[in-house]
């Protein structure tokens, strides 16, 4: 199999997976918030469980999708045979965007959780600007985890045209 196309299957299936977990995690939140505000606190010993496979699901499934990128970048990096400063340069600046997006991810997941706990832990309470606050971290987090994910997504499109551009061009030469 030609190495392109395995990197570019590779890539697709690991970035989809990516995905499908990270919204799989926030169906779980959503039905962890859903299902306290029906007042089933009763059940608490299973809701927080789900809240962690939530978190843990929107995590792994940025993870996967970082990874993905990486492989993509990689491999452009393997197909420069002629050791493009240009490309050099646009990788470095997308790994510094990589760091930066992870630290973004990481604040977004704290706030999620952070938000879970308090307004789970004060929905039965008196306390409710502790539970309102709860929600508002939740929903910060949220938001900062979807446009992490969309981030993602442009990232993505612009190191797929990178290398589309880079296949043109080498092609052109051959």
């Amino acid at each position: 199999m030609n190495s392109k196309l395995y990197v570019t299957k590779y890539y697709n299936s690991l970035s989809t997976a990516g995905v499908v977990y990270a919204l799989s995690g926030f169906a779980l939140l959503g039905l962890a918030v859903l299902a306290n505000d029906f007042g089933l606190q009763f059940y608490m010993g299973f809701l927080y469980p789900v809240l962690i496979a939530a978190l843990y699901f929107i995590k792994i499934g940025s993870d996967a999708f970082i990874n993905a990128k990486q492989i993509r970048q990689n491999a452009i990096n393997n197909f420069d045979l002629n050791g493009n400063v240009f490309i050099e340069e646009e990788l470095k600046s997308k790994q510094i965007r990589r760091e930066k997006m992870l630290l973004f991810r990481n604040i977004s997941l704290i706030l999620l959780a952070v938000g879970s706990i308090m307004y789970f832990v004060f929905s039965g309470n008196s306390l409710k600007f502790l539970q309102g606050l709860g929600m508002a971290f939740i929903v910060i987090g949220s938001i900062g985890a979807a446009l992490f994910m969309y981030s993602l997504f442009i990232l993505g499109k612009y190191i797929a045209t990178l290398l589309a551009t880079k296949a043109s061009s080498s092609s052109a030469k051959n």
